[in-house]
């Protein structure tokens, strides 16, 4: 939860961007119903266009149910398969993006 704190930190920092979050490579995925329905609960800034990556089952099945959570708390909430979904769905042809590192999250 810290780090959905401290992502969520950076992406209120720049509130006109739309957001790819890529859970393509997690190795592990250690989180329970019960954390996703609070987070999916918890107040939420209004936000632009937000694109989850979840290629792997369990991370897209448990994606999509933060995603139905929060349909009253976040608009604009996707979650899709592959990072070629997400730059249709946001209508981007020549991605240029800057990644977030968790060294830069240390610093919010």
């Amino acid at each position: 939860m810290e780090i959905w704190s401290k992502g969520r930190d950076v992406v209120a920092s720049l509130p006109a961007c739309k957001s790819i979050v890529d859970l393509s490579g997690l190795t592990r995925f250690d989180v329970s119903t019960a954390a996703i329905t609070r987070l999916a609960r918890s107040h939420s800034p209004d936000l632009p266009t937000r694109v989850f990556v979840a290629p792997k089952d369990v991370v897209y099945g448990a994606t999509r149910m933060f995603q139905v959570l929060s349909e009253r708390t976040r608009k604009n909430v996707h979650v899709v398969r592959t990072l070629e979904e997400a730059y249709k769905l946001l209508s981007v042809e020549s991605p240029k993006f800057t990644p977030v590192s968790t060294i830069d999250l240390d610093n919010c």
